[in-house]
């Protein structure tokens, strides 16, 4: 079997949202919890719901339930998520519950939300009315209105970006951990957190089968359910065995739930079957919960479920006293369905004390006086509770009320706290009289004389107080005056704010002497995920990493005041040395910071790094590599906050290797040349030093080539040079002279001389010399022109030589 242990220590902030199926008509529906009790989110049930509830929801630390339109609370508040606003008090018909906020639909299609500021003030204005489905995830919410989804909180990971293909067409709608759920033309979609994210655990490898035919859908923290033609569907995280759907589950399925890697299946027949995690003990179905459910709900770790029975249930916990020698009577107070039955339990204390099996009444009179323990047992086919009591019997009957506070009482201050306990004997009931005064603006009186509220407005007022008891009653009128604030507020809490973390619930209290109404923001903005209440506490849960700076101002009859803030958001590392990194040169030193904000270590995660070269935890990759190519790896920046991975890529080459010898073939002077000068690694060629005969260029390409001018010995230095570094070698080039032109044929031909030569040279033409004596200093050469071979000229008389030069 898989766990896991760390996350759960850790991400404890969990979905979930409840399920809703009605019942029959005529069918009992008991709302039932069971599993882990902490915050008393799974039982006891309050009162007013324990029969007759319409739509149950499991959510982190607290559950909900609907009865004639009313939504009931229980479980932990920290966030408000019980307090149920008026407007949840009626025409609701379904409920969900998130990690610490509470949603509900009303049957005009106005939604209700309460809890976290996050979800509860920032719902968008399009959300708030025409909605036919809700779900609550862990900070995020879902409606359903008119076949699209919108979606709004915490989107950490994307799941609060609704697809445009899910605008339309929805049906069902599933708000998870850091995904969300939704259903259109019968098949499963999902949006959140990326495929590749290490936390998604394969909750966007939807099954094949649950792309069409489904019915149902439900969102865990981890795992996701979906319902086909009565069979549960499952995939997501498997550990502890989450995404293992027994047998039980695979027919005649009407409703899931799923949980924190934990499922609830409701089959046909009303049973229930569980799956996955059971450590809080979400396995132990109660007895009452064996056969006719109509509804579940599956919350972090306990589940809910409507039964058609209900185990007994003290309702009343303390007995009224007994007077000696005064007949006794009281009727236990107990809930069950079908009714219980009542027998002693261990200690019975007092003889005189009798008990009704059948309808647990007590009855008896007292001899003595004292304090009687006694243990109370009642059961029936579903359950067995036992209640300890204590009955004081006293020696006479209390006397009526006395009132020991006198009039006037202290005078309060417009936006102070206000307590003050009137004090009074013989333990009455306090009560005030309608008509004869009036308490001022914001106090409340409670049934046990203790005065307290925040005074809204200047007044001096009278009211009348009534103390009841069994033995009578008795008033007082009291007079209070309500004064001014001495002075406008005074911000007294300093800036900057003690930092937050992402993904941490931040709170922090904005003291301001004075007394202010209202505290709220002036000018810029909190960081993303927080806001404030009126009483000046900024809350919320911070989603990215940053520092606000921003004024709040704070109210009060006399005046008002502003003060600056500033309040940084730390988390994970954020990077930001991007991909791709400077490349390197094989066997030269490199060396590149890798920097990430928030002060973290680094390492490699995975990949490999090219050889020689090393990550410090400072960031900096340093060394000398001594391979080439293309290598991809994975760094880790970690601090106190979490970690961030980032992949980045780097390019190992090497500079230019000369393969071309020296010194190079020869050229002569007026016949095209060319040569390659070759180096590895595609570099660019220049000449770096020296010269290059005249009428030769190199290219970049490395072609030296043209045709030579003069004839000479050259010497020369060529750089290579590429991205990886740079080459130069020395070369030497001899440019030979040019080649003299050929006579290859003389013939006379009708009178005339034909001459025939060849010219070795590319460039130049040939001019012809004629003499009629080579004997004389200097020869006297007559030039001749320049010709073109075969040149014809009438024949000569006398003896004649001619000579052929190159021309220019």
């Amino acid at each position: 079997m898989k766990s896991l242990p760390s996350l759960r220590a850790w991400f404890v902030a969990i979905l979930l949202g409840g399920l809703w199926f009605a019942g029959t008509a005529t069918a009992a529906t008991h709302p039932l919890g069971w599993g882990n009790n902490s915050a008393f989110k799974a039982f006891p049930v309050p009162t007013n719901v324990m029969s007759g509830a319409s739509a149950i929801a499991a959510g982190y630390d607290h559950s909900l339930a609907v009865k004639d339109g009313r939504v009931w609370a229980w479980g932990t508040n920290d966030f408000g998520q019980t307090n149920v606003p008026v407007a949840a008090q009626s025409g609701v018909t379904k409920v969900s519950a998130g990690s610490s906020f509470s949603m509900a639909l009303k049957s005009s299609g106005d939604i209700v939300v309460w809890g976290s500021p996050v979800l509860s003030s920032n719902i968008p204005a399009n959300a708030v009315s025409g909605v036919s489905a809700i779900s609550a995830g862990e900070w995020h919410a879902l409606v359903l209105k008119n076949g699209g989804v919108i979606a709004w909180g915490s989107n950490s990971y994307g799941q609060c970006n609704v697809p445009v293909s899910l605008t339309n067409g929805v049906t069902a709608i599933a708000a998870g951990g850091f995904y969300s759920m939704a259903l259109k033309d019968g098949g499963v979609q999902v949006f959140g957190i990326s495929a590749t994210n290490q936390l998604a655990w394969g909750i966007r490898d939807i099954p094949t089968e649950a792309l069409s035919g489904v019915s149902a859908i439900a969102a865990g923290r981890w795992h996701a359910l979906a319902l086909k033609n009565g069979k549960v569907i499952a995939w997501g995280a498997p550990h502890d065995d989450a995404t293992d759907v027994p047998l039980a589950a695979q027919s005649d399925v009407t409703a899931i739930a799923a949980g924190d890697l934990f499922s609830y299946a409701l089959k046909t027949d009303g049973s229930i079957v569980h799956w996955g995690a059971y450590f809080d003990g979400q396995d132990q179905i109660p007895l009452a919960a064996a056969t006719g459910v109509t509804a579940i709900a599956a919350g972090v770790s306990h589940g809910l479920a409507l039964c058609p029975v209900m185990p007994p249930r003290f309702l009343a916990t303390t007995l009224p006293d007994a007077y000696q020698n005064k007949p006794y009577t009281n009727q236990l107070l107990v809930a069950a369905d079908p009714a219980a039955t009542f027998i002693k339990g261990t200690p019975w204390g007092p003889a005189w004390l009798n008990l009704n099996v059948s309808n647990g009444l007590l009855t008896g009179t007292p001899l003595e006086t004292g304090a009687a323990q006694l243990s109370v047992i009642a059961s029936n086919a579903y359950g067995v509770v036992t209640q300890a009591f204590q009955v004081t019997i006293l020696d006479k009957p209390i006397e009526p009320p006395v009132f020991y506070t006198t009039n006037p009482l202290p005078s309060g201050t417009v936006g102070a706290l206000y307590e003050y306990q009137i004090v009074f004997s013989n333990t009455p009931t306090i009560s005030l009289v309608s008509g004869e005064g009036q308490l001022p603006a914001g106090l409340t009186l409670e049934d046990d004389g203790f005065l307290h509220g925040i005074p809204t407005q200047v007044e001096a007022l009278f009211f009348t107080v009534r103390a009841t008891n069994q033995a009578g009653a008795s008033n007082r009128v009291y007079n209070i005056t309500i004064n001014a604030p001495a002075d406008e507020p005074e911000f007294i809490t300093d800036s900057p704010l003690p930092d937050g973390v992402v993904g941490q619930p931040y709170l922090c209290d904005i003291e301001v002497a004075n007394y202010p109404n209202i505290i709220g923001l002036y000018s810029g903005t909190f960081p993303e995920g927080l806001g404030i209440t009126l009483e000046g506490q900024i809350t919320g849960t911070p989603v990215k990493v940053e520092t606000a700076n921003f004024i709040l101002y704070a109210t009060n009859m006399v005046g008002t005041a502003s003060k600056s803030y500033s309040l940084h958001i730390s988390g994970p590392p954020i990077f930001v040395t991007d991909s791709p990194l400077p490349f390197g040169s094989l066997g030269e030193p490199y060396s590149q910071q890798i920097e990430a904000i928030g002060d973290p270590l680094f390492l490699v995660f995975s990949g490999a790094l090219p050889g020689g070269l090393d990550l410090a935890t400072n960031g900096w990759l340093t060394g000398t590599p001594t391979t080439t190519g293309d290598f991809n790896f994975t760094v880790r920046a970690t601090n106190d906050f979490g970690y961030t991975n980032k992949d980045y890529s780097i390019n190992i080459g090497a500079g230019p290797v000369f393969s071309t010898t020296n010194p190079l073939p020869n050229g002569r002077e007026s016949s095209a040349y060319s040569v390659w000068i070759v180096a590895s690694g595609d570099p660019d060629y220049t000449l770096l030093s020296g010269t290059l005969p005249g009428g030769l260029t190199l290219s970049l390409a490395g072609e030296l080539s043209g045709i030579p001018t003069n004839a000479g010995n050259y010497n020369f230095t060529i750089l290579a040079s590429n991205q990886y570094g740079i080459a130069d070698r020395e070369f030497d080039l001899a440019i030979l002279g040019a080649t003299p032109p050929r006579i290859t044929a003389i013939r006379a031909t009708n009178g005339n001389l034909v001459l025939t030569w060849t010219n070795y040279n590319d460039v130049g033409g040939v001019t012809v010399w004629r003499s009629h004596s080579l004997t004389s200093e200097p020869v006297p050469w007559t030039n001749l022109g320049v010709q073109t071979s075969p040149w014809t000229n009438p024949a000569p008389t006398n003896t004649t030589y001619f000579h052929l030069r190159l021309a220019p």
